[in-house]
């Protein structure tokens, strides 16, 4: 048997679950309203790129899942506000 046909890799991942307010989701949704580049052109402009450029990935990641997921749970939330004070 010819091993160099074989390749393994290893891979490390950890994921962080993090529980935030509806306010608190609702801000951090708000942060990502006018886009990643819009965001990053300001944030590289006043504070410089050296803190964020290194996790400029993650931060563009992060905003995507942000712009995908919550608005779902916020529609919900309204939702269920709405019927709750419609049956008042």
């Amino acid at each position: 048997m010819n091993t160099n046909n074989i390749i393994s890799n290893a891979n490390l991942e950890f994921n962080i679950t993090l529980k935030l307010s509806e306010s608190e989701a609702r801000a951090l949704e708000q942060l990502t309203v006018y886009g990643t580049d819009a965001f990053l052109k300001v944030f590289y402009q006043h504070l410089g790129k050296s803190t964020l450029g290194p996790q400029e990935k993650g931060l563009i990641s992060l905003f995507e899942t942000i712009r995908k997921e919550l608005p779902k749970h916020f529609n919900k939330m309204d939702n269920v506000r709405q019927m709750w004070n419609s049956k008042k």
